[in-house]
Protein backbone atom coordinates (compact mmCIF):
# COMPACT_ATOMS: atom_id res chain seq x y z
CA UNK A 1 0.00 0.00 0.00
CA UNK A 2 3.08 2.41 0.38
CA UNK A 3 3.73 2.00 -3.16
CA UNK A 4 0.64 3.35 -4.09
CA UNK A 5 0.21 5.75 -1.39
CA UNK A 6 3.86 7.66 -2.50
CA UNK A 7 2.74 8.06 -6.15
CA UNK A 8 -0.70 9.01 -5.21
CA UNK A 9 1.38 11.45 -2.72
CA UNK A 10 3.50 12.75 -5.27
CA UNK A 11 1.05 13.11 -8.06
CA UNK A 12 -0.95 15.56 -5.95
CA UNK A 13 2.26 17.31 -5.25
CA UNK A 14 2.59 17.16 -9.29
CA UNK A 15 6.12 15.43 -8.78
CA UNK A 16 6.32 13.56 -12.20
CA UNK A 17 9.60 13.32 -13.02
CA UNK A 18 10.24 11.95 -9.11
CA UNK A 19 6.78 9.47 -9.47
CA UNK A 20 8.35 7.78 -12.59
CA UNK A 21 11.82 7.38 -11.01
CA UNK A 22 10.41 5.73 -7.90
CA UNK A 23 8.29 3.62 -9.71
CA UNK A 24 11.67 2.39 -11.81
CA UNK A 25 13.95 2.16 -8.70
CA UNK A 26 10.76 -0.33 -7.02
CA UNK A 27 10.39 -2.24 -10.14
CA UNK A 28 11.67 -5.24 -9.46
CA UNK A 29 11.29 -5.35 -5.20
CA UNK A 30 7.31 -5.01 -6.46
CA UNK A 31 6.75 -8.16 -8.28
CA UNK A 32 6.63 -10.13 -5.83
CA UNK A 33 3.91 -8.80 -4.26
CA UNK A 34 2.15 -7.98 -7.59
CA UNK A 35 -0.35 -11.17 -7.84
CA UNK A 36 -0.86 -10.49 -4.15
CA UNK A 37 -2.73 -7.70 -4.79
CA UNK A 38 -2.89 -7.14 -8.06
CA UNK A 39 -6.11 -4.29 -7.96
CA UNK A 40 -3.81 -2.45 -5.91
CA UNK A 41 -0.14 -2.54 -7.70
CA UNK A 42 -2.66 -1.64 -11.12
CA UNK A 43 -3.30 1.30 -9.34
CA UNK A 44 0.30 2.12 -9.16
CA UNK A 45 0.53 1.76 -12.51
CA UNK A 46 -2.26 3.69 -13.82
CA UNK A 47 -0.50 6.72 -11.35
CA UNK A 48 2.70 5.88 -13.16
CA UNK A 49 1.26 6.02 -16.71
CA UNK A 50 -0.22 9.13 -15.62
CA UNK A 51 2.78 10.66 -14.92
CA UNK A 52 3.83 9.46 -18.13
CA UNK A 53 1.52 11.22 -19.30
CA UNK A 54 2.42 14.84 -18.00
CA UNK A 55 6.14 14.21 -19.06
CA UNK A 56 5.15 12.87 -22.39
CA UNK A 57 6.75 9.72 -22.41
CA UNK A 58 3.48 7.89 -24.33
CA UNK A 59 5.93 4.63 -24.81
CA UNK A 60 5.94 4.16 -20.86
CA UNK A 61 2.78 5.27 -20.87
CA UNK A 62 1.49 2.75 -23.02
CA UNK A 63 3.38 -0.36 -21.04
CA UNK A 64 1.77 1.28 -18.05
CA UNK A 65 -1.34 0.51 -18.35
CA UNK A 66 -0.85 -2.65 -20.44
CA UNK A 67 0.66 -3.45 -17.44
CA UNK A 68 -2.19 -2.22 -14.62
CA UNK A 69 -4.80 -4.48 -17.82
CA UNK A 70 -3.01 -7.35 -17.13
CA UNK A 71 -3.11 -7.18 -13.43
CA UNK A 72 -6.45 -6.33 -13.59
CA UNK A 73 -6.81 -9.14 -16.50
CA UNK A 74 -5.01 -12.00 -13.67
CA UNK A 75 -6.69 -11.09 -10.90
CA UNK A 76 -10.23 -10.77 -12.60
CA UNK A 77 -10.73 -7.69 -11.38
CA UNK A 78 -13.97 -5.25 -13.30
CA UNK A 79 -13.92 -2.24 -12.39
CA UNK A 80 -14.21 1.40 -13.68
CA UNK A 81 -10.42 1.23 -13.58
CA UNK A 82 -10.05 -1.68 -15.93
CA UNK A 83 -12.12 -0.06 -18.61
CA UNK A 84 -10.18 3.59 -18.14
CA UNK A 85 -7.18 1.67 -18.80
CA UNK A 86 -8.39 0.15 -22.09
CA UNK A 87 -9.96 3.07 -22.84
CA UNK A 88 -6.35 5.34 -22.48
CA UNK A 89 -4.73 2.94 -24.26
CA UNK A 90 -6.96 2.90 -27.50
CA UNK A 91 -6.58 6.26 -27.22
CA UNK A 92 -2.75 5.76 -27.44
CA UNK A 93 -3.26 3.84 -30.58
CA UNK A 94 -5.48 6.22 -31.99
CA UNK A 95 -2.46 9.08 -32.23
CA UNK A 96 -0.11 6.01 -33.72
CA UNK A 97 -3.19 5.11 -36.42
CA UNK A 98 -3.00 1.27 -34.82
CA UNK A 99 -6.62 1.20 -35.95
CA UNK A 100 -6.96 -2.73 -35.26
CA UNK A 101 -5.38 -2.51 -31.78
CA UNK A 102 -7.60 0.57 -31.68
CA UNK A 103 -10.92 -1.23 -32.37
CA UNK A 104 -9.98 -3.93 -30.37
CA UNK A 105 -9.38 -1.63 -26.71
CA UNK A 106 -12.27 0.25 -27.65
CA UNK A 107 -14.63 -3.04 -27.75
CA UNK A 108 -12.20 -3.94 -24.61
CA UNK A 109 -13.20 -0.75 -22.47
CA UNK A 110 -17.29 -1.11 -23.41
CA UNK A 111 -17.07 -4.99 -22.02
CA UNK A 112 -14.95 -4.41 -19.10
CA UNK A 113 -17.19 -1.28 -18.28
CA UNK A 114 -19.54 -2.24 -15.26
CA UNK A 115 -20.98 0.66 -14.01
CA UNK A 116 -20.89 2.19 -17.55
CA UNK A 117 -19.40 5.08 -16.47
CA UNK A 118 -17.66 5.61 -19.87
CA UNK A 119 -19.85 4.11 -22.09
CA UNK A 120 -20.57 7.66 -24.00
CA UNK A 121 -17.16 8.04 -24.53
CA UNK A 122 -16.38 4.85 -25.68
CA UNK A 123 -19.94 4.78 -28.10
CA UNK A 124 -17.66 8.10 -29.09
CA UNK A 125 -14.61 6.70 -30.59
CA UNK A 126 -16.55 3.69 -31.76
CA UNK A 127 -18.17 6.11 -33.73
CA UNK A 128 -15.20 7.91 -34.84
CA UNK A 129 -13.49 5.27 -35.80
CA UNK A 130 -16.09 3.18 -37.97
CA UNK A 131 -16.39 6.81 -39.35
CA UNK A 132 -12.45 7.09 -40.68
CA UNK A 133 -12.99 3.30 -41.60
CA UNK A 134 -16.02 4.55 -44.25
CA UNK A 135 -18.01 2.08 -42.13
CA UNK A 136 -20.86 4.41 -42.14
CA UNK A 137 -23.63 2.27 -40.83
CA UNK A 138 -21.63 1.44 -37.98
CA UNK A 139 -20.91 4.77 -37.32
CA UNK A 140 -24.35 6.00 -37.46
CA UNK A 141 -25.29 3.17 -34.72
CA UNK A 142 -22.80 4.28 -32.30
CA UNK A 143 -23.37 7.90 -32.54
CA UNK A 144 -27.03 6.82 -32.02
CA UNK A 145 -26.40 4.91 -29.04
CA UNK A 146 -24.08 7.27 -27.74
CA UNK A 147 -26.74 10.49 -28.05
CA UNK A 148 -28.83 8.17 -26.44
CA UNK A 149 -26.19 8.53 -23.14
CA UNK A 150 -24.95 12.07 -23.28
CA UNK A 151 -25.46 13.98 -21.11
CA UNK A 152 -21.68 15.92 -21.21
CA UNK A 153 -21.90 19.13 -23.50
CA UNK A 154 -18.56 18.54 -24.79
CA UNK A 155 -19.59 14.75 -25.76
CA UNK A 156 -23.14 15.71 -27.25
CA UNK A 157 -20.48 17.87 -29.09
CA UNK A 158 -18.38 15.33 -30.27
CA UNK A 159 -21.49 13.84 -31.47
CA UNK A 160 -22.91 16.17 -33.85
CA UNK A 161 -19.77 16.65 -35.33
CA UNK A 162 -19.95 12.83 -36.60
CA UNK A 163 -23.28 13.38 -37.39
CA UNK A 164 -22.40 16.25 -39.31
CA UNK A 165 -19.84 14.34 -41.68
CA UNK A 166 -22.21 11.58 -42.03
CA UNK A 167 -25.26 13.20 -43.10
Amino acid sequence: KCFKGLLYSQMKQKQYSEMIAFGQSVAEEVKAYETQEPALFARGHIYLAYACLRTNQTAARLAHYEKAIDLFESGQIRNRHLSSCYLNTAQIYLRRMDYPKLETYLYLALERDPEKRYEAEIYSQLAHYHFWMKEYKKALHFCEKGLALAQKPTVIGAYHAIMAGIF
